[in-house]
């Protein structure tokens, strides 16, 4: 087990050994914010646009909705194989990696070419699906005592640069010379600022890596090697130290296979409902408030203050997650989501105010669902572990369910149903989450 894993107060700091370098936490927190600025803003930007997109390029309704579902089932389809390109690579190693993909496609994307389009689309899944994976055992590896402040601290960024992107995307679109191929290339820019930030890291892991290596081929006195003191005890690693990439010896991998993990299930079934909830509605709460009379214009104002309200929710479950018990934290944001589901069939004329209440309580489960992924782990190997599967089970359900839903509102032609189906599935979410944050640990 990791050293930086066993820690159970603040990580102290440790004599350097010979070649070791220190990842500077401030340069390493830039690192980890710019990897959630990345996550969910190159998807986001897509969603304001459709209708230009569908218009110009004479996609259906049915086509367009799988352009938005696709990053979805780019998720399902690479998370499970993220921890092990990160075994290979390095969680740093890995990052780059993802980031240098992101680059890629995100210039594919914007393209003058259709299949472009989709090529590039299908790469920006891949690559955030391996941020989304990886983020999580970041956090257990060099900050594990302060897992659930740091999470809702990246989620609040997440949801700022999110609501950015949807926000700009028409304006930028409108802009004279520009289209909507130039605005969902914007978010490039955060794409290769997060790589000129995490370059550094990546090379001092290596170089970390490089000088443990040449240790073990040098004599050393009985009892002592690398990663030991001179009294034969292993020495804790400082914060920021990039322990996996840099040569430390590995935890060993969990016991029991995650896939048969009753304690892997349990987070993997409160990770796959939230994430439905939110996705169904980031599908149709514009589709809902239209219905209801208000204007597309003012549909998409709410849907953008739905997501920055969900920083509230972020920074406010970080928070909680060190003093109350993990179990409560996931069951209070429900009722606030059934609140806002019944309210939008009873009083749709409060529509702003619903949107606020579910984007609250939306930003509270995200954080208690990442959060999760390091609490109920004891190393970062296993925390990737179960951060592959959860968001690969989580996404794939949050890809299928809005569209089910959609073919429930056609069959029916309102969208009482499906609100109501929202609401037994917010229920459910209490449920789960009270299993889900449970006090044992996967090994």
């Amino acid at each position: 087990m990791s050293p930086v894993a066993q820690t159970a107060g603040t990580v102290p700091s440790s004599p350097r050994e010979p070649g070791e370098r220190l990842v500077r936490p401030a340069l390493l927190l830039a690192g980890i914010l710019l990897l959630a600025a990345n996550m969910r803003a190159p998807i986001t930007v897509v969603s304001p646009l459709l209708g230009t997109i569908s218009e110009e390029l004479a996609l259906s309704s049915a086509t367009a909705s799988v352009l938005i579902s696709l990053p979805l089932l780019c998720f399902a389809a690479f998370s499970p194989l993220v921890p092990r390109l990160a075994r290979r690579w390095g969680i740093e190693g890995t990052l780059v990696a993802a980031l240098m993909l992101l680059c890629l496609a995100i210039v594919v994307r914007s393209l003058p070419w259709t299949p472009g389009l989709w090529l590039g689309t299908a790469g920006i899944g891949a690559s955030v699906s391996a941020i989304n994976v990886l983020l999580p055992s970041l956090l257990k590896r060099d900050f594990p005592t302060r897992i659930g402040p740091m999470t809702g601290v990246y989620n609040a960024v997440q949801s700022t640069f999110a609501a950015a992107a949807s926000g700009l995307a028409v304006p930028l679109a409108g802009l004279p010379g520009w289209s909507w191929r130039t605005a969902i290339g914007i978010t490039l820019g955060f794409a290769l600022v997060g790589l000129a930030v995490m370059l550094p890291i990546l090379r001092a892991a290596l170089a970390g890596r490089a000088a443990r290596r040449a240790l073990t081929t040098d004599p050393l006195p009985d009892g002592v090697g690398p990663g030991s003191t001179a009294g034969g005890a292993t020495a804790p690693l400082a914060a920021g130290t990039t322990s996996d990439a840099a040569g430390a010896p590995a935890p060993p991998r969990p016991s029991t296979p995650v896939w048969r993990s009753t304690i892997a299930w349990q987070v993997t079934a409160f990770m796959g409902v939230q994430s439905t909830l939110f996705y169904s509605m980031l599908t149709w709460w514009p589709s809902i408030e239209r219905d209801a009379g208000l204007d597309p214009v003012t549909a998409g104002v709410h849907m953008a203050l739905l997501q920055l309200s969900s920083i509230g929710g972020n920074l406010l479950t970080g928070a909680l997650l060190r003093r109350v018990d993990a179990r409560w934290v996931t069951m209070l944001p429900q009722p606030l989501i059934i609140i806002a589901f019944v309210g939008m069939l009873t009083a749709p004329d409060a529509a702003l105010l619903w949107s606020v209440c579910f984007g609250f309580a939306a930003g509270n489960n995200i954080v208690a669902a990442l959060s999760l992924f390091g609490a109920r782990t004891r190393s970062h190997q296993s925390a990737a572990a179960v951060s592959g599967m959860g968001q690969s089970v989580g996404y794939l359900a949050a890809a299928v369910v809005p569209a089910a839903l959609g073919v429930l509102h056609d069959a029916t032609g309102s969208w009482t149903p499906v609100l109501w189906v929202l609401c037994g599935l917010a229920a459910l979410t209490a449920l789960l989450g009270w299993f889900a944050a449970g006090k044992r640990q996967l090994d």
